[in-house]
């Protein structure tokens, strides 16, 4: 289920860190190491080997996560989630910038650590097929006022039944074509859409992370039932 990727939890208060260590290690993960500092996760991730970083905001210390977050940006080019308490605008803004593969806010369940951990390790192995799948489909052309507006496919975040409608959104506007749910289920079958209520439709390669009965793409919401629930933790859970 893991593939053997490697973690480095990056945590100043023990407790968490065990914790979180306790979890990874249930689910089968490697750890790279457990750092209590921005300089000692540098140092771990020098020696490389780690496919992913659990980052603490808050270190207690000049440096914080955020910091580390960027120079992992500048310096290893992999992946980091963001674990900590604090949910102000300031601090969810600052991290923006960094482009972090999730954004976990403590306390957490285990079940939202691994689920947030299996989306981010999901995202870099399908990263290249999903591109070339995205080629290989002709876009949507949606007819509005008169003319065909182009929809490529990887700029559909989800998709949304209107009575014997869709609407599919983008990051910029909201565009209704004239099709069940279902037709656009069937079309985007193959490009990582994956159906999570009997409403939605969603780009599995734009969560950000998981919830207990909701998805969270950019700042929306997407609710998902408990059916769809369980498929879609079958499915992340079996990479």
């Amino acid at each position: 289920m893991s593939e053997n990727r490697r973690i480095l939890i990056v945590e100043d208060e023990p407790l968490i860190a065990e914790e979180m260590r306790c979890y990874l290690e249930e689910a089968a993960y490697e750890l790279s190491g457990i750092a209590h500092s921005v300089g000692d996760a540098l140092n771990i991730l020098d020696k490389g080997g780690t496919d992913l970083v659990l980052v603490d905001i808050n270190l207690g210390q000049a440096l914080n996560g955020i910091d580390l977050a960027k120079l992992i940006n500048e310096r290893y080019k992999i992946p980091f989630i963001f674990i900590t308490s604090y949910g102000d605008k300031a601090t969810i803004d600052s991290s923006k910038q960094t482009m972090p593969a999730g954004y976990i806010l403590k306390p957490f369940e285990e079940m939202e650590l691994l689920a947030n951990i299996e989306i981010a390790l999901f995202k870099i192995k399908n990263n290249g097929r999903q591109e070339k799948l995205s080629i290989s489909k002709e876009p949507l052309f949606v007819k509005d006022r008169g003319k065909l507006v182009r929809i490529e496919l990887n700029d559909i975040l989800w998709a949304q039944a209107y009575d014997n409608y869709t609407f599919l959104q983008t990051a910029m506007d909201k565009r209704l074509v004239s099709h069940p749910l279902k037709w656009v289920e069937d079309y985007l079958s193959g490009h990582n859409f994956i159906r999570v209520h009997r409403s939605y439709l969603i780009n599995f390669d734009k969560v950000d992370s998981i919830c207990e009965n909701k998805l969270i793409i950019g700042k929306h919401e997407i609710p998902m039932g408990r059916t769809y629930k369980e498929d879609l933790i079958k499915m992340i859970t079996s990479i």
